[in-house]
This record gives C-alpha cells, sequence and structure tokens, in this order.
C-alpha cells in the first residue's frame, strides 16, 4: 500500500490532531507591510521588534494556529495558498494542508475513510474547473476545505468557522489604487534591496505578467538598482512578445528561472507532491525545490480574479446552466446529484456569507436573492458568481502551487487588489481596467506594445478610462525578518519521480475501489503513458497525470498496510 506522510516533508506540511497538537504554530511567510516575515523564528523576530502581531489574512503563504481554552484557531493568509482541510466528529478532530495525511490520522485512529465518489470522479476531466476541488467537499467524506476569509475553531467538543476582521476599504477605486501599487513597489524595494535574495520574474505575452513586471521595474527604478531576474519559459509568440517588452525597456530576459539552492531530492520531490497534491491540484508537477529566502519567485497568476474567466471562455444562459454543463460531464451518471449538492451548498454559502469577504461586496446582495430563486440571473451577477467561484477554488489551488514549494508571490492575488476590485463596478472588472491603470501609471510605453493576442489590448474605452495616481517617489522598503535554510544541492539518488509514480500506480490499481470507479483498459492505457513517460523523463503536459492523481487519492482510502 502507499506509504505514510514521512518526514522528508516537514517544511512544508503540517498536520495536527486531537491528540497530536502545539499550543503555538507558525508555518510558511508573510509580507506584513513591507516588511517579509519568513518561518516561526523570523515570526518571533518580528513581533519583538514592531510589537505587531501577525494575523490571518495577509498576502503570503502561511499558517499560524493558537491553543484558546479547549479549542484552537486556525488561520492563514489572504489567497489560501496554505490550504487548511480539517475533518471532525465527537472527540476526536484533525486539520492539515495534506489530504494524505489526514487520510493516514483517521485510519491510525481508526475511523473509517468513506470516499466521496463524484469528487473522485471528476478529478479525471480535463478542465479547468475541475483540476481542483470545486466545493468545500472533499475526496473524502467529512472532510472540508476552510472557506476563504475565515478562521477555523475546533476543539473536542465543537468546531466552527468565522470571518476575519475585515479591512476597511478605502474611499475610492483611485484611493485603492494608490494604496496597492505604493505597497507592492516598496514589498519587491525590500526584496530588490536585500543582495542576499534572488527575485525572479515570470515574464509572458500576456496582461497580468506585465503588470507584474511594471511594478518590479518601479522598485528598481526607485532604488537605482537592477537586481531582478526576469525570465520566459514558454516558447514563440509567448517569448517572443516578452523578449520586446524587455527589450523596450533595456532588461535581459532569460530563457529560465536561476537555480534555487534550496533543492529537494529525488525522494522529497515525490513525497511533497503525494503529501501536498492528491485530492487536492490534479495536474502532476514534482516540486524540485523547497521555499527559501534565497530564491524567491514572483508571478503574474491572479489577474483572473479581477475579470471573467469561466464565463468569457463559454456562454451560457445563466449560472445554473454553466454548473449543470460541467455536472454533466461526471461519469458515472449516478454521481451527479452528489456533484450538483456539492455546488449548491457552495453557492448557498457565497450567498449567505459573501458581505464578509473584501472585494464585490455591492453584489452580494444580487447573488443571494438568484440563489434563493427570486430572479433570473443577469450578466453581472453570473460574472461575479464565477469569479468568486475562481477565487475559492481555481486561483487557490493552481496558483497557490508554486508559493507552497517555492517561496512566491502572487500580487494580483493580494489582499489590497481585492479591495481595488470592491470599489472597480461592474465595467472596469468586465474589461480588465485595474491592470491597464497599474501598467499605465508606471510605464506609459508598455501598453502600447502589442500582446500575444489582440484581444487582450487595451480597447478604446480602456484607454479613455485610465485613472491617474499620485504615487510616492521615494523608496520605502522594509525588513526581512527570518532566517533561510542552508541552500541545498540537488540529489540524484533514488528513483525518479515518475519511476516512483508508476511503481504506485502499479500497486493502487489492484485496490477494490480503483477496480470499481477506473475501467481496466483505462488502467492499462495510463500504465503504458506512464512508462513511456519514465522512459522519456517526463510527461509532455502535467494535466496527463489526471488519471494516475485519480487512482492514487481513490487508493489513500484503503488503511496503509501493517507491514
Amino acid at each position: 500500500m502507499p506509504p505514510k506522510v514521512t518526514q522528508t516533508c516537514r517544511q512544508t506540511v503540517f498536520c495536527m490532531t486531537s491528540k497530536a497538537f502545539q499550543d503555538h504554530f507558525f508555518q510558511g511567510y508573510a509580507f506584513v507591510g513591507a516588511d517579509l516575515v519568513f518561518g516561526a523564528d523570523g515570526l518571533r523576530d518580528f513581533t519583538r521588534a514592531t510589537c505587531q502581531e501577525l494575523g490571518p489574512g495577509e498576502d503570503g503563504c502561511y499558517v499560524q494556529i493558537h491553543r484558546e481554552g479547549t479549542r484552537f484557531r486556525v488561520g492563514t493568509d489572504h489567497s489560501g495558498f496554505k490550504k487548511v482541510f480539517y475533518y471532525w466528529s465527537p472527540g476526536f478532530w484533525v486539520v492539515s494542508n495534506s489530504i494524505l495525511a489526514i487520510t493516514d490520522a483517521l485510519h491510525t485512529n481508526g475511523i473509517t475513510v468513506t470516499p466521496r465518489l463524484s469528487q473522485l470522479a471528476a478529478i479525471t476531466l480535463p478542465r479547468t474547473f475541475f483540476q481542483q476541488p470545486y466545493s468545500f467537499q472533499t475526496i473524502v467524506t467529512g472532510v472540508q476545505i476552510l472557506p476563504l476569509g475565515h478562521e477555523l475553531m475546533i476543539g473536542d467538543e465543537d468546531v466552527s468557522i468565522k470571518p476575519y476582521r475585515p479591512r476597511p476599504l478605502p474611499d475610492s477605486y483611485a484611493a485603492a489604487l494608490v494604496q496597492f501599487t505604493d505597497l507592492w513597489i516598496a514589498r519587491f524595494e525590500t526584496l530588490v534591496a536585500n543582495e542576499t535574495v534572488q527575485l525572479s520574474a515570470d515574464l509572458t505575452g500576456g496582461v497580468d505578467s506585465r503588470t507584474v513586471f511594471t511594478l518590479i521595474r518601479a522598485a528598481q527604478r526607485r532604488l537605482g538598482l537592477r537586481r531582478a531576474h526576469f525570465f520566459c519559459s514558454g516558447a514563440g509568440l509567448d517569448f517572443q512578445v516578452a523578449q520586446r517588452v524587455c527589450t523596450a525597456f533595456e532588461e535581459r530576459l532569460h530563457n529560465g528561472m536561476p537555480v534555487n539552492h534550496h533543492a529537494l531530492s529525488r525522494t522529497e520531490a515525490y513525497e511533497t507532491w503525494r503529501a501536498l497534491d492528491l485530492g487536492a491540484y490534479h495536474p502532476v508537477y514534482f516540486p524540485f525545490t523547497t521555499q527559501g529566502l534565497h530564491a524567491v519567485r514572483v508571478g503574474g497568476n491572479g489577474g483572473e480574479i479581477h475579470r471573467p474567466f469561466y464565463n468569457k471562455r463559454n456562454s451560457y444562459a445563466d449560472l445554473a446552466s454553466f454548473i449543470r454543463a460541467q455536472g454533466d460531464t461526471i461519469h458515472p451518471d449516478r454521481l451527479r446529484a452528489e456533484f450538483a449538492q456539492d455546488t449548491q451548498d457552495w453557492m448557498q454559502w457565497v450567498g449567505q456569507n459573501g458581505a464578509n469577504k473584501s472585494w464585490g461586496r455591492v453584489q452580494w446582495g444580487r447573488l443571494r436573492r438568484l440563489i434563493q430563486g427570486q430572479r433570473r440571473l443577469q450578466k453581472l451577477d453570473q460574472t461575479q458568481a464565477l469569479i468568486a467561484h475562481y477565487r475559492e477554488f481555481r486561483n487557490r489551488f493552481h496558483s497557490g502551487r508554486v508559493p507552497q514549494s517555492h517561496m512566491g508571490f502572487h500580487p494580483l492575488s493580494s489582499g489590497f487588489l481585492d479591495d481595488v476590485s470592491a470599489l472597480a463596478g461592474a465595467e472596469r472588472l468586465s474589461s480588465s481596467q485595474i491592470l491597464f491603470d497599474i501598467m499605465h501609471q508606471l510605464e506609459p510605453g508598455v501598453l502600447s506594445i502589442p500582446f500575444d493576442t489582440p484581444e487582450k489590448s487595451p480597447t478604446n474605452f480602456n484607454l479613455t478610462a485610465l485613472t491617474p495616481m499620485e504615487l510616492s517617489r521615494n523608496p520605502a522598503p522594509g525588513r526581512i525578518y527570518g532566517t533561510s535554510p542552508d541552500p541545498t544541492s540537488p540529489s540524484h539518488s533514488g528513483a525518479h519521480p515518475l519511476q516512483r509514480l508508476l511503481n504506485d500506480v502499479e500497486t493502487a490499481q489492484q485496490a477494490d475501489i480503483v477496480q470499481q470507479l477506473f475501467a481496466p483498459d483505462q488502467v492499462s492505457t495510463l500504465l503504458t503513458s506512464l512508462r513511456d513517460a519514465s522512459a522519456q523523463g517526463g510527461l509532455s503536459h502535467a494535466k496527463d497525470g489526471l488519471l494516475a492523481s485519480a487512482v492514487l487519492s481513490a487508493a489513500a482510502m484503503i488503511p496503509n498496510d501493517p507491514r
């Protein structure tokens, strides 16, 4: 049977139960203002130096747990990149960012693990909507996801969730733009000014990464330094457009990331993938690095939570039609009712709790009336609902892949940009105006350089609706609190992760639940493709591993072999 979560994952995986806990626990990193806090030691030093507390909802990737009497308060970063899954029954509970760790804890404590079959079946579907959880339910019945913007209160006697205290919104859209832009320039100054930090930023042909490019450029300009490493791992038009942007501003474009000296061995890479991703993020990416201050990676992920994504790609009459179209792809048909129940529960949650979130507040009342069936969905409601879903699930798990295994930030997922969205209005949201406003303010000429597709370029509306900003001209870098782990060299000992994946699938195929869920020819084809990928040294695309993720996730329901 598959191995349990091992100690090699201890830097990025946490698991606390009612029988094994710490009164105070912190794991990860966060920006507080322009200061960067890394690890438990960094949090201690930050608190002593500033007399400030690090609460939930800051930008970063972290979890913080405090004991309060007989219960524990669990909070995370604003974007939920450090996931919290939890299980509660009277007298026993477990909290972790690993579904595998939770199933291990349940098995160890003699609790029956029951699969949620619709969630397992959805893993194999090659749709963006299903490449991560689509509701607060998981592949294990009773194991739930802590919603964004909320803390978990859990103890032997009860469990509940409560919203974070919302940060006051600025007075206007323009004020929110200034707040976000000035703050992230200062945060990049913190990174650029520190000679021990190698700041690397993805640059593609799109809008999102170009926005981040202008923020970093502004930080370097205020400091009079050029230390950021811009890279494009794509090819073709993507690379050509990125190269054109860099050439226009006399920046060098690299075709790969710099070496991250916080390397994982092959064994650690595979076990970390199993622990963090099984049942949570279904494409197969093996993380060969871990978090460390010497290498900080920045990306443009998160832009889709400030504009339409799902309903931009497909046209549906209303939200119900969109959800029904997703559910119609789940097989066998008998599992669709469970899918419908899970998504309905999510929509009811949004309708009842959306006003607690810091963005899009004006529209939640309209969405609530929709969910209660009082009127037909209008375009604005659909946009808000699907942006909310993207933010809660797709952005959290897909964009959160890099921050949980690599020191990384996504400024467009920031809570401060959510504040901008809250004040933007429907027209700015639907037209991507927010990012054009930021780019134009920082590098006016950057909007004249074409994007990789014409529809991404600003329209006449965008250009006439640009919002001016009065930004600070003085550098304002913060401090870095915390000590990075010692650099390590990559180890090539042990089996390649793909070989380990193949071996585990070969074992898992014998499990009854796997044979019930997946046809023999499906598994046979999977094994052949994994053997080919192992021989070639890699999958042709991470989505080619969806069925392998589903098979191993199903097998995780089985108690580990005591041998």
